[in-house]
């Protein structure tokens, strides 16, 4: 049915910036109608981040992530989610090869972009850096020093 029932949220630092990230409700599947409601309330709040980390378990067998990623598709687009808010985390990668991760995400029909697309393994802590500084710059933009002559008036 589902692997997280409920939304907490945890700091995280990056070069000097802080960003709240919460984890939501996990894949949804044939849940009863009369629970549909209470856990699309919960992903409403998708709408209001600047940022939707869509994490897939890529160690899966792809006919599953491919159920569960078009499910998660559809219900941000139903919860009006624009989808350029989303970076898909591949996670796990300490379980596959190279090889089944491009494989892989070429079924998925995965963004082509190293900003929508990262490969981490939660476990080992690869990539972890990569994702944060992604986050700032998705977030806070990437911040340019002033050079020149500064007037106020």
């Amino acid at each position: 049915m589902f692997t997280t029932l409920s939304t907490f949220t945890r700091l995280v630092q990056s070069k000097g910036t802080k960003h709240l990230i919460s984890d939501t409700v996990g894949f949804i599947s044939r849940l009863p109608a009369y629970m549909v409601d209470a856990f699309k309330s919960t992903l409403q709040e998708l709408s209001y981040s600047a940022v939707v980390l869509l994490v897939l378990d890529i160690s899966e067998p792809a006919e599953e992530i491919v159920k569960k990623l078009n499910s998660c598709i559809r219900i941000m687009y139903e919860l009006g989610v624009p989808m350029t808010k989303v970076v898909y985390i591949l996670n796990k990668a300490d379980l596959i090869s190279v090889e089944d991760v491009e494989d892989k995400s070429v079924r998925l029909g995965l963004p082509h972009s190293k900003q929508r697309v990262i490969l981490i393994s939660a476990k080992t802590g690869y990539k972890i850096d990569t994702l944060k500084d992604v986050m700032t710059l998705l977030v806070v933009g990437d911040p340019k020093p002033l050079i020149g002559e500064v007037s106020s008036y």
